[in-house]
């Protein structure tokens, strides 16, 4: 198994920050695996996701997102993303 690297497609202007697997998979082709097995989010400042306080979602199969509306000031963190993968797996 092997991480990927960091991405950070988005930012949270507009409606928030979006590192969905689909816009990824898109913009980086051959570069994510097909079935990732964990996926890690930080900030930029590399904080974990899940020590922000902010409402965030995240998961193998969308990747991850955090909508500005669902925040208490209104506003998301910029965060990254990678992916644990098979060294096997499918592209």
């Amino acid at each position: 198994v092997y991480w990927t690297r960091w991405y950070d497609r988005d930012d949270p202007s507009g409606n928030g920050d979006y590192e969905t697997l689909q816009q990824l998979r898109q913009e980086y082709p051959g570069e994510i695996c097909l079935s990732p097995l964990a996926i890690e989010a930080m900030t930029l400042d590399w904080i974990p996701a899940d020590q922000t306080g902010q409402v965030t979602v995240n998961g193998t199969t969308v990747g991850f997102y955090c909508v500005n509306i669902r925040q208490v000031d209104n506003q998301c963190l910029d965060y990254q993303v990678r992916f644990l993968c098979q060294a096997t797996g499918e592209f």
